[in-house]
């Protein structure tokens, strides 16, 4: 007798309590097959699905990779004036962005230089050709005694612009070995003035300095602190004031305001400025006391311009 339209099963004639348990133990071991067939083939589906997404999601990623790879290789030859970019919001997309911000600044940097190298060179051309046009003089037996002092000016002025070429490379490579230590800003102040006085004393100095002091290389410090004086004397129409306050260090002079184009760019080594001065000692300055941890900004205030120096 037939007993399930779906299975087919059919019921032996023999009632016997064996038989029918025999029946119902096959039905229950074939779903369970049945059940354990489907999981695993809803399994198998989903690795494969699987597999197939990582597949593609793979190829795509190495595609992009080997995109901004090509790129980066081009920069030797290119010049850094191929543009790495990549569409998306994900993390392949972040690092080609951070690539080409990194490509720009290496451009400007490049840009720098060569700026750099034009006006070093144009730079120290004039006092060479100064020396070797009285040079040349004596040599004709033309010359007065004022030609040999002449000669000796314009060789202190070759002498400085180097030894501040050597100041900044010096610190572009520095490596701090020397021991760091708590050094009072007010002796400093004090010392470059006094070592200085034969230049300042037709500018009037005010000074209003605390007991703050700057931890770093006695040295680096010193020379900074002499290049800001100099800045300022070579602007200041009447005088300079120089403050040390809670740990900040300011200097003050009553010349012309900074064009803001100037202030963006006048800590850039060579940079010319309005008046036809180059910014390597401010950038000295700067690079100095940003390896010692401070920070260096200028601004135009009312009647002058004023430089600070304080902790980052």
């Amino acid at each position: 007798q037939k007993i399930d339209s779906e299975t087919t099963q059919y019921l032996i004639g023999v009632m016997d309590d064996t038989y029918i348990n025999s029946v119902k133990a096959a039905t229950a071991k074939e779903e369970v097959l049945m059940t354990f067939f489907g999981t695993f083939m809803a399994f198998a589906i989903i690795v494969l699905l699987g597999n197939m997404v990582i597949a593609i999601w793979s190829r795509n990623t190495t595609a992009r990779i080997k995109q901004i790879q090509r790129g980066v290789k081009q920069f030797s030859y290119t010049g850094y004036e191929n543009t790495i970019s990549l569409e998306g919001d994900d993390e392949i997309s972040e690092l080609a962005s951070a690539i080409e911000t990194l490509r720009l600044e290496i451009k400007e940097n490049e840009k720098t230089k060569q700026e750099m190298f034009q006006n070093v060179s144009h730079d120290l051309k004039t006092p060479i050709s100064v020396i070797q046009s009285y040079a040349e003089a004596i040599l004709d037996g033309t010359t007065e005694v004022d030609d040999a002092k002449v000669i000796i000016k314009q060789t202190e002025k070759l002498q400085g612009k180097v030894r501040m070429l050597l100041e900044l490379s010096k610190i572009a490579t520095l490596e701090v070995k020397e021991k760091l230590e708590d050094i009072s800003v007010k002796d400093l102040i004090n010392q470059v003035l006094s070592n200085n006085k034969h230049r300042l004393n037709h500018i009037k100095i005010q000074t209003d300095l605390d007991d703050s002091k700057f931890y770093g290389v006695r040295e680096y410090f010193y020379t900074s602190i002499e290049n800001l004086v100099d800045n300022a004397t070579r602007y200041a129409k009447t005088k300079i004031v120089i403050t040390v306050k809670n740990g900040t260090l300011t200097f003050y002079n009553d010349g012309p305001a900074i064009e803001e184009k100037y202030i963006k760019d006048g800590f850039k080594p060579y940079e010319k400025g309005s008046r036809g001065q180059f910014g390597i000692g401010m950038s000295i300055v700067q690079k100095t006391f940003n390896k010692f941890g401070y920070a260096l900004s200028v601004e135009n205030i009312d009647q002058g311009v004023k430089f600070t120096i304080k902790p980052l």
